[in-house]
């Protein structure tokens, strides 16, 4: 882009934000019926086979869009998802968030129990959410190209994949309008239908960050990272 389009969208950055802002504050108290009517859902029938199938499921969205109401939306429809989350800094926004994360069904597990809690979860069919443009450190963190450039990420899901066969499903949770959004559910990427050069934790890895990249790529002005993904 030229600089003043890159001007421009790092204003619409930063614009996105306060709306998001907004709407989640609006959340804390507002009825779930009220917040889901201002939510399109799209291939809810691919959440629903690969829920049905048992083998575990990664719910797996960027910090795009509203992440937090795309938690919300599929924990009312039924399928209520176990969230790795790192608690905030100050205890009682903390609480006010988690409360408003689990009002659906949803769990918010902490880090630090993170792989025993997702792993045992899987392996029992159950439901993950997970954002998956993190930059992880090594030995988690592996080099995957990120819109063409060399970038840290994490290895969890294609680790905790290739263990237990779960499905990997993206979801993104876009703003359509002020207030409203559009929920997709893609079709679900099986691991084990890949073929056997595929599905090493590079190749894994890879993939799933070809697929952030692409929806990334639908509305970059909705994506939440104002610190440098690509640090070496």
């Amino acid at each position: 882009m030229p600089p003043r389009e890159v001007d421009r969208l790092g204003r619409q950055v930063y614009r996105h934000l306060g709306s998001l802002a907004a709407d989640l504050f609006r959340s804390e108290t507002e009825p779930v019926a009220q917040l889901l009517s201002r939510v399109e859902i799209v291939g809810l029938e691919h959440a629903r086979a690969a829920a049905a199938s048992g083998r575990g499921v990664f719910f797996s969205t960027p910090h795009l869009g509203n992440w937090e109401w795309a938690a919300l939306a599929t924990g009312a429809q039924g399928f209520p998802v176990t969230i790795v989350a790192r608690p905030l800094d100050n205890p009682l926004l903390d609480a006010r968030l988690t409360a408003m994360r689990e009002k659906t069904g949803c769990r918010i597990v902490s880090r630090r129990d993170a792989a025993r809690t997702l792993l045992k979860t899987l392996r029992s069919g159950g439901l993950v959410g997970i954002l998956a443009d993190q930059r992880a450190r090594p030995p988690d963190g592996i080099v995957v190209p990120f819109f063409g450039r060399p970038a840290l990420t994490t290895t969890s899901i294609a680790r905790l994949a290739g263990k237990t066969g779960a499905l990997f499903l993206p979801v993104v949770c876009l703003r359509i309008a002020p207030g409203r959004y559009r929920l997709v559910y893609s079709e679900p990427v099986d691991v084990d239908v890949l073929p056997g050069r595929e599905r090493g934790v590079e190749k894994l890895t890879a993939l799933v960050t070809a697929l952030v990249e692409k929806q990334v790529r639908a509305a970059p002005e909705q994506w939440l990272w104002l610190h440098d993904r690509w640090k070496a």
